[in-house]
């Protein structure tokens, strides 16, 4: 018998006509809630289509437990597809009725209609909520699904705002509310979201340690049972990911390969798509870096799929530009440029809702400023009219001068404050506008620039000459130190000024990365000093420059080195000084060689840029010394 059939009877086109084709309805959306709509149902719309067939049936024939049945089988189905808004409609639709306000199964709605909040990203609307659903829980004395606590609920809405430090504070938090209620398999969970976030904010020991400690928690609560359940051992699987990714060795892609396989192969059997989707993004990337760009296309394209019908906007930017660059390295142009496209499209809506956020919420708190501003004016205006009362006390004829002459201030310093508000409003609208656009333009030179990265990359995988080789590779590194400018400066809410200190560490992480065979250690003193973005392109071209010498000559025949950064204000002007521990050279041996480099070159011809000076002493410890003035006071 074919399975989309029960009793004989084909459910896609069945009626509801009576009540006991309502009842069996209501156990053929039991049936589909627990196996799936292929069940009974050719197609999801079919199975939405019958469940409304219902709903229809008991709002006309049925009571209200009848239409409360009902509707929550539709709400079901809504879920279990993902569609989301209809799912939030209903699931208010239910809350309405007082049999539902009174039982336990408005838990049950709640959950739903909070988890279709989470997954919609409608964070105001959930926070509204999750008070009146753990009031409920704790009420009835049902048991929260899934073992979750206010607190991880909170957590979860800073981190999905990147409000990692926030986040942190409230997982943490949770982490002990679990703990205390001996909920271990949780409270390694809430450990393992701590461990994310300190992933998203680059601090790799402190997400090692997380994911480590978490690790520890689900294998003693295994020790404690003496056995290894479904999700307990797919979920310790998805901790030694993490805790292997983090790890301060060189991670081995032949041993994660069988790790991601086991956790896609058990997300999928749990159901959790977006583990499933990372799982599918981890494997592309492994490919990727083996050069074996059929599979890695593979394992994009089943991601893309698994994104139809799940929200994961910050994964699907990564997967698009992964793709991109797959398509770039299969010399397939025409494809890759398509891609491309999506890609840039799809980033740049996310950035403008991001900056629309941002820029609203900016908007918001004005108007608030404003209104508080004029409450203040109102209170003073009753104190000035309660002055007005005293002296009518003293004479009528004093009192009406003074009033008139109280009154004709008031109303003219009202209207001064109008306009002037209404002036700068439009002038803070116009500098929003303008930021935003400013933002716009590094985030377009940024994006431009990597492109460009990208291609000399794919040209010096064609080549056969190291020569060649070594050019494109430090072409690269010189684009990259551009682009990184315009990454920090869109960034920042300061468009015009990079923090040297930040700058200058992630351009030499970035540049030590292509060397690592290499234990180079970079010294950085550029506190309280920020770099006007004429200065900082100039500055951070000079360092790779630099850097790149200092490894090829000064560390040529070490495995080890350390190099000295350091930016400071004099006087009147601020000097650069780079140094490193090296073989050093004398003045002759070096000035022979700057002359046939092109590196001592771009170094003067940088300096000469800037308006400086350049100065290099010779010897046991090479350093170069770069002196020059901000005319623009722009430092």
């Amino acid at each position: 018998m074919n399975s989309f059939f029960c009793f004989g009877q084909n459910f896609d086109n069945k009626n509801i006509e009576n009540e006991n084709d309502f009842i069996n309805g209501k156990q053929i959306l039991h049936e589909v809630d627990v196996n799936g709509v292929s069940t009974h149902f050719l197609s999801n719309e079919k199975a939405i289509q019958y469940a409304l067939k219902l709903c229809v049936w008991a709002n006309s024939n049925g009571k209200n437990n009848q239409i409360i049945s009902a509707e929550t089988g539709l709400l079901a189905i809504y879920m279990d597809l993902n569609r989301h808004p209809e799912a939030i409609a209903i699931a208010k639709k239910i809350l309405r009725y007082p049999e539902v306000k009174k039982a336990r199964s408005s838990v049950d709605i709640l959950f739903a209609l909070k988890e279709a909040y989470r997954k919609s990203e409608r964070f105001d609307d959930l926070l509204k909520v999750l008070p009146i659903y753990y009031q409920a829980s704790e009420k009835f004395g049902y048991a929260v699904v899934g073992g979750a606590v206010y607190e991880k609920e909170i957590a979860y809405v800073h981190y999905s705002l990147n409000n990692y430090e926030k986040a942190i504070t409230s997982f943490k938090r949770s982490a002990e509310e679990f703990k205390r209620k001996k909920m271990y398999l949780m409270q390694s969970s809430s450990l393992n979201d701590i461990g994310t976030c300190f992933r998203y904010l680059k601090q790799k020991d402190s997400s090692h340690y997380y994911y480590k400690k978490g690790l520890n928690v689900v294998r003693i609560l295994q020790d404690e049972i003496k056995r290894k359940d479904g999700y307990t051992n797919y979920f310790e699987n998805i901790l030694n990911i993490n805790v292997a990714e983090t790890s301060s060795e060189v991670v081995d892609d032949d041993k994660m390969i069988p790790l991601y396989n086991r956790v896609l192969k058990e997300a999928k059997n749990c159901n959790e798509i977006n583990i499933v989707i990372n799982s599918y993004y981890s494997l592309s990337k492994v490919f990727f870096d083996k050069k074996n760009i059929g599979i890695t296309l593979k394992y994009l394209d089943s991601a893309e799929l698994q994104l139809e019908s799940y929200i994961y906007p910050k994964v699907k930017a990564q997967i698009l530009e992964l793709k991109v660059e797959a398509l770039l390295l299969n010399n397939d142009f025409e494809k890759a440029n398509s891609y491309f496209q999506i890609y840039r499209k799809f980033s740049d809506s996310l950035n403008k809702a991001k900056i629309d956020k941002s820029f609203m919420s900016g908007v918001l708190k004005y108007e608030t400023d404003i209104k508080e501003q004029e409450l203040v004016e109102v209170k003073e205006a009753i104190k000035s009219e309660r002055k007005v009362v005293f002296y009518q006390k003293i004479g009528l004829a004093s009192l009406f001068v003074l009033f008139t002459l109280s009154l004709f201030i008031f109303l003219k310093i009202n209207r001064d404050n109008k306009t002037i508000r209404r002036q700068k409003l439009v002038v803070d609208k116009a500098l929003s506008e303008n930021k935003i656009l400013l933002k716009e333009v590094h985030h377009r030179v940024k994006n431009n620039l990597q492109m460009v990265s990208s291609l000399f990359f794919l040209h010096s995988r064609k080549r056969k000459d190291a020569s060649s080789k070594e050019i494109l590779a430090q072409s690269q590194q010189q684009i990259q130190s551009m682009s990184l400018v315009h990454e920090m400066l869109y960034e920042k809410e300061d468009i015009i000024d990079v923090p040297a200190q930040e700058y200058i560490k992630k351009l030499s992480s970035a540049l030590l990365t292509a060397y690592p065979n290499k234990r180079i250690q970079v010294a950085i003193s550029a506190e309280n000093i920020s770099l006007h973005l004429d200065y900082a392109n100039p500055i951070g071209l000079i360092i790779n420059e630099l850097i790149t010498n200092s490894i090829k000559h000064g560390f040529k025949d070490l495995a080890q080195g350390e190099v000295s950064i350091d930016i400071h204000k004099t006087e009147n002007n601020y000097e650069f000084v780079y140094s490193d521990n090296g073989i050093g050279m004398k003045e002759n041996e070096q000035t022979q060689r700057d002359k046939k480099t092109f590196g001592i070159r771009l170094i003067t011809s940088l300096t000469e840029e800037m308006n400086g000076k350049l100065e290099i002493v010779y010897g046991e410890k090479l350093t170069y010394r770069i002196t020059f003035s901000d005319t623009n006071n722009r430092l």
